[in-house]
């Protein structure tokens, strides 16, 4: 499996959001495009890559193929966005190689954006995973966004998390992204089809993000999950992992198959619909706790295995 496709950066064609990206062009268009935009909206449904081909369609409309959401591979700018040496566009994400954002990061972008931009293209700030980012980060942004700079625009993407300081959302435009379980299903086959992806978990039954599902395939892929073995099994290797490499996509993948094994016990006839409900929300306590408390694998396993098992 081709790692580059875990790069949201690097989808050369947006698989929804028409109507949005006609939206913010227009905006654009008629100079009236909010200085600081908070994009909400579940992980993994395109929130990042909407930006890229945004920012594209804008300044680089030629190589932009509006009607198919398609960035031309003959994009320079495109290419040197991913390259990450585009002055025009600078990224900060609040979980970037599983390192959070940090206070410097910020003080930096300040030094960055007072200074006037080599051309007259206007400049993009993307803020990924604004969630993640601290207390520290959060204020010293704030002073940042109050009075933004000139031709300058600021895109937050939040997960639907509440470590937002109310003050960062006042300040903001809020614009929310949502895909239904259709649409997510479409996008997931066409990233299969299009990849000869190989896949051994059930994602129409239990529809998930795209950005998840190709994440916690690539986890299959790399760490051979074999999820045909009992549940504990593939939900301690991902612990392990998890501890080694602080990937969250470890623990989002455990809670999807913790919620899938539940959901298919309150399915039987037979199962009391309260109590499986008590006993999925009990195991993701279990996998917060360990998150947060940096508890060991071995013992937060043991809880989760009594759990499923009594």
């Amino acid at each position: 499996m081709d790692k580059t496709l875990l790069e949201p950066e690097q989808t050369l064609q947006l698989m929804s959001y028409n109507e949005k990206i006609n939206e913010f062009q227009k905006l654009y268009n008629l100079n009236k495009l909010p200085k600081v935009i908070m994009l909400s909206g579940e992980k993994g449904i395109g929130k990042f890559t909407f930006i890229i081909h945004l920012i594209i369609s804008l300044i680089d409309k030629e190589n932009y193929d509006i009607k198919n959401l398609l960035i031309s591979k003959n994009s320079l700018i495109y290419k040197e966005i991913i390259l990450k040496v585009f002055s025009n566009v600078i990224i900060i994400k609040g979980d970037n190689n599983n390192v959070s954002a940090k206070i410097e990061d910020i003080r930096k972008l300040k030094d960055i954006i007072l200074k006037s931009n080599l051309n007259d293209k206007p400049r993009f700030i993307i803020l990924d995973d604004i969630d993640k980012f601290n207390i520290s980060c959060q204020n010293a942004l704030l002073k940042i966004i109050e009075e933004p700079p000139k031709n300058t625009f600021f895109f937050l993407i939040n997960n639907k998390k509440s470590n937002i300081t109310q003050t960062i959302r006042s300040r903001s435009l809020e614009f929310k992204f949502f895909l239904n379980d259709s649409e997510k299903i479409f996008i997931i086959k066409h990233i299969i089809k299009k990849n000869d992806l190989e896949c051994n978990f059930d994602y129409l039954n239990f529809p998930l993000t795209p950005g998840k599902f190709i994440n916690f395939n690539y986890l299959n892929y790399k760490e051979k999950i074999n999820l045909d073995q009992p549940i504990e099994n593939p939900i301690g290797n991902l612990l392990k992992l998890y501890r080694k490499t602080k990937n969250n996509y470890c623990i989002l993948y455990i809670k999807y198959l913790l919620e899938n094994n539940i959901y298919k016990k309150i399915s039987l006839k037979n199962s009391d619909l309260m109590y499986q409900i008590d006993k999925k929300n009990e195991t993701l306590k279990f996998i917060d706790d360990f998150v947060s408390y940096n508890l060991s694998h071995d013992s937060t396993l043991q809880l989760i295995s009594e759990k499923l098992y009594e």
